[in-house]
């Protein structure tokens, strides 16, 4: 039996009815939902590759770091895994840590990969898809 599910990501992003992220498989439920950060991770050196990991057919996310204005979250996206079209209203920073993604921004379509990072602007329209297995640092600026 399919269920559908909407999911909501912790910090603040403006959905419209059409821009949703819609699961298709509720077994991978538990894995896109995020929790509460692990305050561990202040001043401790780690390797982001190491701190997040795929899981097959889904997307993984883990915050790192949380406060009124910062928001840091690891994300891993198995091959040909998408996060759906949505606008927040501020900027946005990914940081590639491994694979490579199709960064639609806009009208316009960005490939990034491992080592690279783009900002994207606040109000805009985005959405990604991961043309390789990939994980992100995404640093958002409140």
């Amino acid at each position: 039996m399919l269920i559908r599910r909407y999911i909501y990501l912790v910090y603040p992003v403006y959905f419209s009815p059409s821009l949703i992220t819609i699961l298709e498989n509720h077994d991978k439920l538990d894995s896109f939902i995020i929790g509460e950060p692990k305050m561990d991770y202040i001043n401790k050196v780690m390797d982001l590759d190491k701190e997040i990991s795929y899981s097959p057919g889904s997307i993984v996310s883990k915050i790192i770091y949380k406060t009124d204005h910062t928001i840091l979250t690891l994300f891993a996206l198995d091959k040909d895994q998408s996060i759906a079209e949505h606008i927040t209203p501020f900027e946005a920073m990914v940081q590639v840590i491994d694979g490579e993604a199709e960064l639609v921004i806009g009208e316009e379509i960005k490939l990034v990969k491992v080592g690279e990072s783009i900002i994207m602007p606040a109000t805009v329209p985005h959405a990604l898809f991961a043309r390789k297995a990939f994980k992100m640092l995404l640093t958002m600026m409140k």
